[in-house]
């Protein structure tokens, strides 16, 4: 592999690597077949990473590329910085060395969904295509499937990732959404919405921005550059799309329509989107129906970390709502987050580090709430008092957290495997004890 030259003169010394998980293997990948040197640093992940990195330790490199986990504020991220040493995100690092075309998503939600559609639609078009960043596939792992000058890159990028950017170039970017989120990390609002405002610098093509982004922009005096337009996030009903789609219905159906409109950048048919969009299945964990008990629904969010999500799903579905959520605190206004889904739900059964607080924004308005120790007991509580209620309405049991999932679960992977295993355990103690519903 060439390596290009600016970045060529930083390699002469070992490449310090801060972090040990996927995006730190992943630059070991890259480096190694650059025939480079690299010393990895780790606090706690790796025994055989080196656990301190002081003015001493920044002084035997010329570049430092970090984990997304590492903010600004990490004292390696500082101590790297006052010493002068180039310092970049891997996401960075590994764009200086594609050569194809790049597409970056980003957004509070949905981003995700539309990095693996617009990946799904382009190869069943035809086209060589790669879906890789924040999505759990870092872009220093492309490299080694020889996906480079021939394939188009669908990028997913965090506010992590776009915060300390200086290399990264894309064709296009779609920013889907805005809201509060991440709060544990930024000190503001603001301060979260200037780190992917970044992006917009690094894009030579066209800027697709959703109506909320915009607005935020505006709220802060920024003015959206000359690549830029405006898409007005709604729901339209797209006959176009069979009746399983998930992009029928919302939210899917909004992040379609913006879809729609990035699509003619590939220069292909209309006809293969939607060709592809009936035949896509939505990454898992986002907001489907799990299982059915006795004409109670059971529907998966895990993904929903955060308020935009949680209240998306609440407006996405219809009936009585008894809803599962609550975890790790990012930060946000809670007060408000419970207030607004107090008007949607029939009640709500909390787990996880701020139940607590959510219960007494809850008890406020009225809501009735209990809390948890186990996910699996809030299911059961949750399935048992949706059974038993009365009323032509749909019960639905929603898990949609609006908080992370890391002081319970490894992942919301883990916690939507979690949940799904619980709703198989109070089908089966229903049908062991022939509990029907009223």
């Amino acid at each position: 592999m060439d390596t290009p030259s600016v970045i060529k003169k930083y390699l002469t010394k070992p490449v310090a690597i801060l972090g040990s998980g996927s995006s730190g293997h992943a630059v070991e990948k890259l480096l190694q077949q650059l025939d480079a040197k690299w010393i990895v640093y780790d606090e706690k992940n790796d025994e055989h990473a080196k656990r301190v990195f002081d003015e001493k330790a920044a002084k035997e490199h010329s570049l430092v590329v970090c984990s997304p986990g590492f903010s600004a504020k990490h004292p390696w991220m500082i101590e790297a910085a006052k010493n002068n040493r180039l310092l970049i995100g891997e996401l960075d690092f590994a764009s200086i060395f594609w050569k194809g075309p790049m597409v970056a998503i980003t957004g509070t939600n949905g981003k995700t969904t539309i990095t693996q559609f617009l990946a799904f639609a382009l190869k069943r078009s035809g086209v060589n295509a790669v879906a890789a960043g924040n999505i759990g596939f870092p872009l220093s792992n492309v490299f080694e499937s020889g996906a480079q000058s021939n394939s188009v890159c669908i990028c997913e990028v965090s506010s992590f990732q776009s915060e300390t950017m200086r290399f990264f170039k894309c064709d296009a970017l779609v920013w889907t959404n805005f809201d509060e989120d991440h709060l544990d990390r930024y000190a503001t609002v603001d301060e979260y919405f200037l780190a992917k405002w970044k992006l917009l610098k690094h894009c030579t093509g066209r800027i697709l921005l959703g109506q909320s982004v915009a607005d935020h922009a505006q709220k802060m005096k920024l003015l959206l550059p000359e690549n830029a337009e405006v898409f007005r996030e709604e729901h339209l009903l797209d006959q176009r799309l069979v009746e399983n789609s998930p992009f029928r219905t919302f939210p899917q159906s909004v992040n379609f329509q913006m879809i729609k409109q990035i699509w003619p950048l590939f220069k292909l048919p209309e006809d293969a989107l939607y060709d592809a969009a009936n035949n896509f299945s939505l990454p898992k964990y986002r907001l489907s129906k799990s299982s059915e008990i006795k004409n109670v629904q059971f529907w998966n969010d895990s993904k929903g970390t955060n308020f935009h999500a949680t209240h998306a799903a609440l407006q996405a579905l219809e009936g009585d709502i008894y809803w599962i959520g609550g975890g790790y605190a990012k930060g946000g206004n809670v007060r408000n987050f419970a207030a607004r889904i107090a008007k949607k739900i029939k009640a709500a059964y909390l787990i996880g580090a701020n139940a607590e607080e959510i219960k007494s924004y809850l008890e406020e308005v009225k809501c009735p709430v209990r809390m948890f120790k186990t996910l699996d007991d809030a299911v059961y509580a949750a399935g048992q008092d949706a059974l038993k209620s009365k009323g032509k309405k749909t019960k639905v049991v929603l898990l949609s957290p609006g908080f992370a999932s890391f002081d319970m679960f490894k992942s919301y992977e883990h916690r939507g495997i979690s949940y799904e295993k619980a709703v198989l355990s109070l089908n089966r103690y229903l049908q062991n004890n022939k509990i029907e519903q009223n």
